[in-house]
């Protein structure tokens, strides 16, 4: 089972909060899903490797592995298998993203909303709630 952007490595339920383009931007057509900041509730847990550990990989709460926990069967990255121990530790998106919480990144994301994506005031109001309510989350 391949890593998918945004989504959880077990169950490959989306994990991100997402917007739909809008008009084609860029080369991006409209229609496309763009990844924007991680779901509050997700879990990134880092596995052991022979050279370290790996990347946190992210986890819907429900399929998140408890420490010492082996990945899901079939794990690849790149379609290459992981030669991984258990998991060896946790972070929530608030301390693996902190900069996708701050001040400074919400003004980003309200015009790049307007801007980008091409959302209206109303459609880009309603995202930026919707994160405005995920800072707060823990």
């Amino acid at each position: 089972m391949p890593l998918k952007p945004g989504q959880c490595a077990a169950c490959s339920k989306l994990i991100w909060r997402v917007a739909i383009q809008q008009k084609e931007q860029n080369g991006v057509p409209a229609g496309t899903v763009v990844l924007l900041w991680p779901d509050p509730q997700t879990i990134y847990a880092s596995f052991w490797t022979p050279t370290g550990q790996t990347q946190p990989i992210g986890y819907c709460r429900g399929c998140a592995p408890e420490l010492g926990d082996q990945p899901p069967d079939g794990l690849t990255s790149s379609g290459e298998p992981f030669d991984v121990g258990g998991c060896i530790g946790h972070e929530r998106p608030h301390e693996r993203y902190s900069q996708w919480f701050s001040d400074r990144w919400g003004e980003w994301l309200s015009a790049h909303l307007r801007d980008q994506l091409g959302y209206d005031d109303e459609g880009a109001k309603a995202i930026t709630e919707q994160w405005e309510r995920d800072r707060v989350t823990t």
